[in-house]
């Protein structure tokens, strides 16, 4: 049996959807980097104009896992790249929004409605 990869980049159009697996968020502080690096490596050659966070698949989140997104967000932005988060288990809206995360970043209940707020 073959164990999904942490990290599965999919492009729609000019959106990149970066779904995230619970293994992503079991890392430790110094392989934070390792994870920002499967990410924005890939998109390095065809930058999107947007990345879709798919949280779908996470069912708990700490600190680190935060500091995965702030990370994410902060090699972004810079490249005018939105970044939106999609379909968060309750636990990790509720995480999100008590620290106001949610203001920097939209939160949709799919990737469906994510993908149509940046294409629209």
């Amino acid at each position: 049996m073959t164990t999904p990869a942490p990290i599965v980049i999919e492009r729609r159009g000019e959106v990149a959807v970066v779904t995230m697996s619970q293994d992503v968020i079991r890392l430790l502080d110094f392989e934070m980097e390792t994870a920002s690096k499967l990410v924005l490596d890939p998109l390095q050659v065809d930058m999107p104009t947007a990345v879709v966070v798919n949280l779908g698949g996470i069912t708990y989140m700490n600190s680190l896992g935060i500091a995965t997104l702030l990370r994410l967000y902060g090699r972004l932005r810079p490249k005018g790249c939105s970044m939106v988060i999609a379909d968060p288990a309750p636990f990790i809206r509720d995480l999100l929004h008590n620290c106001a995360l949610d203001t920097i970043w939209p939160v949709y209940d799919s990737v469906d409605a994510a993908i149509r707020s940046l294409t629209h």
